[in-house]
C-alpha cells in the first residue's frame, strides 16, 4: 500500500468506507523516504535494483531498510533516531551519483500545508 504521511510501524485507523482516508493513532518511530530515479531510468527494473543495492549499505548502517520498489521508485524506512542530518546526507549523495533523481520524506511534512508534522519531538 502506498500512502503519504505514513511509515512502517505506524498504527492507523481507517473507516470502512473505502475512501482511503485514515487517522494516525501512533507513530512507529520511523522516517519514510522515497527516492525517484530520473525519467530515463524510471522504466528499468534492473536500474532501480542497481540503485537500491548501491544505497542499501549506508541505509543499513543507520538501522534502516528498503521497504519497497517499483520501476523508478525506491521506498526506505529509517529510524528517526538516526537523525535527519545523516538521512539527508545519504540521499543527497545518492541524488548526485544518479543525476536527475530526486528524493523526499513522505511522513515528515503535512501534505496540505507543507509544515513539519513534528511527531518526533
Amino acid at each position: 500500500m502506498y500512502a503519504l504521511q505514513l511509515a512502517a510501524g505506524d498504527t492507523i485507523r481507517s473507516p470502512n468506507d473505502n475512501s482511503g482516508e485514515f487517522e494516525v493513532i501512533s507513530r512507529g518511530g520511523n522516517v519514510a523516504v522515497q527516492f525517484y530515479l530520473a525519467e530515463g531510468n524510471a522504466d528499468s527494473v534492473q536500474e532501480t535494483a542497481s540503485v537500491a543495492l548501491s544505497i542499501a549499505p549506508e541505509i543499513e548502517l543507520l538501522g534502516g531498510r528498503l521497504d519497497g520498489q517499483t520501476a523508478g521508485l525506491l521506498v526506505y524506512t529509517v529510524p528517526v533516531t538516526a537523525g535527519f542530518s545523516a538521512i539527508e546526507q545519504i540521499f543527497q549523495s545518492a541524488a548526485k551519483r544518479f543525476p536527475g533523481s530526486q528524493w523526499q520524506y513522505s511522513n515528515i511534512y503535512d501534505s496540505v500545508t507543507g509544515e513539519a508534522l513534528n511527531w518526533w519531538s
